[in-house]
């Protein structure tokens, strides 16, 4: 009773849509309660829309990132496989992988030559740059060739462990084979 005394004193009335009194339980539901949940749902359904819309900007943001990230690796890729594939030129690259396969097979790379300044100059260049190490001088090899026009290369030097390194990034980088020459290569 007291409830229903404090309701009509409060201003409460005013905004009652409904009153029901059964023994001693009183239920009363008022408009402002149900316009305020409603506008409380309207609120969190713009909130969770906002909410939506940010993480789609986010998403779309990372993959316009992503793509740019895949663009500039293909582009260091490129960039890589150039200055790796600039190092050695393509005849100094196939003596020095067929160094390393013959010395992985233990058998002699036999060098036939007619043309002996390239093949001084490629030799030259490949232990400048430590893919190589001597075991025997350099000129003596050349010497040989000069005479016999035919020389194991494998007595005279033999690929370092930076070279075999080289060797396997090119074939990790999957770069070219290098193109035939006329140049005559035979392991035995």
């Amino acid at each position: 009773m007291f409830a229903i005394i404090f309701l009509f004193n409060s201003g409460f009335i005013e905004n009652l849509e409904n009153l029901s009194v059964d023994g001693t339980k009183v239920e009363a539901k008022f408009q402002k309660i149900e316009a305020k949940q409603e506008q409380q749902k309207e609120e969190i359904d713009t909130l969770q829309q906002q909410q939506f819309d940010l993480q789609k900007k986010q998403l779309d943001i990372l993959t316009i990132q992503q793509q740019e990230i895949s663009q500039l690796q293909k582009e260091q890729n490129i960039a890589l496989k150039l200055a790796v594939k600039a190092i050695i030129d393509q005849y100094e690259f196939k003596h020095l992988r067929e160094l390393r396969r013959c010395e992985e097979e233990k058998i002699p790379y036999i060098i036939t030559h007619r043309f002996i300044k390239p093949f001084e100059q490629a030799i030259r260049h490949l232990y400048v740059v430590r893919f190589i190490n001597k075991k025997s001088s350099i000129s003596g090899l050349i010497n040989k060739l000069n005479s016999t026009h035919q020389e194991d290369l494998t007595k005279y030097v033999s690929v370092t462990a930076e070279g075999r390194r080289y060797l396997e990034l090119r074939e990790k980088l999957d770069i070219d084979e290098p193109d035939d020459e006329e140049v005559q290569i035979s392991a035995n």
